[in-house]
């Protein structure tokens, strides 16, 4: 039992760690009794090590996927009134200025780090698009389930309360039209009915972060470019 606990806890390090100082922290570990401090010690320094071994991409986009759960989960406990900017946070993410800089950034970053090739920025981008998509894949798969209801608001629109609207995401639409939709008859089956208000399409919700991953690779890549560029000026120039 010991033996596989050691094993266990040497997973959560960095490959490059493991294979260093591995050897080191096992005899450590089997010398002496296993308490619930040193179990403690060992997995809040594999969790650091990892934090130090991490791409930018990936801290970045772990930092953008908090950002996009926080708002997705206060979006159904309290959602803003229209308009705010948090009303459109994972709307409209993928089209703000400062996402792109910041795929731009990264891009450069990676470059100017690794001295690699350009795709390898074009990748870091990727990396944070998809991490940053991924409450927004799971807010369509739970609309997909039936588990998540839909409000739609349009400008002036007051929204409700959790307690009046329960599990349900408030989505905002500047251009309220009517559209039919397929409901479900209790007395009977499917049937269409004209709606004041058109909800999203659930599996549109689940794919629109996938769609933005080729623009992603494209903004990665010209911070790839950026960062050769940059790279090239700071070369001496050789007698």
């Amino acid at each position: 039992m010991k033996t596989w606990i050691i094993r266990t806890l040497l997973r959560l390090y960095p490959a490059n760690w493991r294979r260093e100082y591995g050897g080191e922290l096992t005899h450590m570990l089997l010398a002496r009794p296993l308490t619930e401090n040193i179990v403690g010690d060992v997995f809040l320094s594999a969790l650091w090590q990892r934090f130090r071994a991490a791409e930018i991409s990936t801290l970045v986009g772990l930092g953008m996927l908090l950002v996009m759960l926080n708002g997705f989960v206060w979006n159904i406990v309290a959602p803003p009134p229209y308009g705010s900017e948090a009303s459109m946070l994972l709307q409209n993410l993928w089209g703000s200025n400062l996402y792109v800089l910041l795929l731009v950034g990264c891009g450069l970053w990676t470059h100017l780090r690794r001295r690699g090739k350009l795709d390898q920025s074009g990748l870091a981008a990727v990396k944070i698009s998809f991490l940053a998509g991924i409450p927004v894949m799971l807010a369509g798969a739970l609309m997909l389930s039936g588990v998540l209801g839909v409000i739609v608001l349009g400008p002036g629109d007051i929204p409700t309360t959790f307690h009046q609207h329960g599990f349900t995401y408030t989505y905002y639409d500047a251009t309220l039209r009517s559209c039919w939709i397929r409901v479900q008859d209790p007395a009977g089956p499917l049937k269409a009915v004209l709606s004041t208000t058109c909800p999203p399409a659930p599996l549109g919700v689940l794919l629109a972060p996938l769609f933005t991953l080729p623009a992603s690779w494209l903004w990665g890549m010209v911070g790839g470019l950026l960062g050769r560029w940059i790279a090239r000026r700071r070369r001496p120039v050789s007698a």
